[in-house]
């Protein structure tokens, strides 16, 4: 029989040799001997090699085999588009499977949303819609709660933000998100100081918003979203003010400027910001200055398009190959857009509405990267320019 007191000994000892244990971990992780991750990633291993001692397979068969590219595509089904993408660290064959289903469930499921913009009288609207892959056609959602044009917009943890624009004729710093799951509109914590027609993006879980105007100045300022701290904070500057420019991001951490307006010329210039950096990377320039372009991320490719130039509407596309680090022209738009939203998804290129010199526009183009061609796809309800789309993924 065990006495109470050397049980109570035992737990003192055992309390002591946890506490040196973890300040000798602490220790390894800060001289960089060693890393969190891949010490719980060795402990995790060891665990499971040992449950499967303890419990031998019985299926006669591999889980790479198991998990086929189809059963991903029905996993995909069941958890949607939006945690598709952490499943892919749960295990190196779980990896490869939802890797393998990504693109067909993007065909089948993926959607983005079109929102606010001005019409043909330069009202400002509170018009949503969305576009479905399923069906194949244009949804109307509730609308936003406030009119506002050339606001900035993004999907985070499955909530679609939309952000500043021109609100009651001047800029606004009001923010609202949509939530899917009791379908209506809430109002979120403003941004610090009004702003519209910068550019905004999921980067790295956070909602980045960027250069715009605020009614006096082409602004140079960045700020970031905590969706979960709801909380806003400073980010670095861009090296250029600017507004009536594009934006897309890569990789979920690369944070692409280019072109747009600075008060007085078009420009030219293209910049990056990388998450967690401190400062903006110049880049190689477009081909040619543009303001009220649109921009999208395909694959490893920025697309930008459309514009004003030249005291017209340009039907110009322009693809950034990151990889390479140059610029090349491709196939042009159908007609010249102005003031047009653009996506991209599954793979292809989305330009949606614009103004093209003389009336707000309806129809949407697809573009596809592998045959350089352009679509006609289903048309908007109305005609607008001046809105935002963004992917519900």
């Amino acid at each position: 029989m065990v006495l109470p007191s050397k049980v109570a000994e035992l737990r003192q000892d055992l309390m002591e040799l946890r506490e040196e244990v973890s300040a000798l971990l602490e220790y390894l992780c800060a001289s960089n001997i060693i890393r969190t991750e891949a010490l719980q990633a060795r402990i995790h291993r060891r665990r499971f090699i040992a449950a499967c001692h303890a419990h031998p397979d019985t299926w006669g068969t591999s889980l790479p085999a198991v998990i086929t590219p189809e059963m991903g595509v029905l996993i995909g089904h069941f958890t949607g588009l939006e945690d598709v993408s952490p499943l892919t660290s749960v295990s190196k064959s779980l990896a490869w499977t939802m890797h393998a289903a990504s693109r067909p469930l993007q065909n089948a499921l993926a959607k983005f949303y079109v929102c606010g913009g001005w019409n043909n009288n330069k009202q400002s609207l509170d018009y949503v819609e969305c576009f479905s892959f399923a069906s194949g056609s244009w949804e109307a959602l509730p609308p936003l709660l406030i009119c506002r044009a050339c606001p900035m917009a993004a999907v985070i943890a499955k909530r679609l933000y939309v952000c500043g624009g021109w609100v009651e004729e001047q800029a606004s710093t009001a923010m609202e998100y949509y939530d899917s799951s009791v379908g209506r509109w809430q109002v979120a914590t403003p941004m610090p100081t009004p702003r519209f027609s910068g550019i905004g993006a999921s980067v790295a879980g956070c909602l980045y918003i960027s250069g715009g105007w605020d009614g006096y100045h082409a602004l140079r300022g960045a700020i970031q979203y905590d969706p979960y701290a709801d909380s806003w904070q400073a980010l670095p500057s861009m090296k250029k003010g600017r507004w009536f420019f594009a934006g897309a991001v890569l990789s979920s951490r690369h944070l692409y400027a280019c072109g747009g307006w600075d008060g007085k010329h078009a420009l030219q210039t293209v910049e990056r910001l990388t998450a967690g950096k401190s400062n903006w990377e110049e880049l190689p320039p477009l081909l040619e200055p543009r303001a009220r372009l649109t921009a999208a991320a395909v694959d490893n490719c920025i697309y930008v398009c459309g514009g004003w130039s030249n005291l017209h509407a340009t039907p110009l596309l322009e693809r950034f190959n990151a990889a390479s680090g140059h610029w090349e022209t491709l196939a042009p738009i159908s007609q010249g857009r102005a003031g047009a939203a653009s996506v991209g998804v599954a793979g292809h290129l989305y330009i949606i509405g614009g103004w093209d010199g003389n009336q707000c526009l309806t129809s949407m183009e697809r573009f596809d990267p592998a045959t350089a061609t352009w679509y006609q796809m289903p048309s908007l309800s109305r005609g607008l320019r001046g809105a935002v789309a963004t992917a519900a993924l």
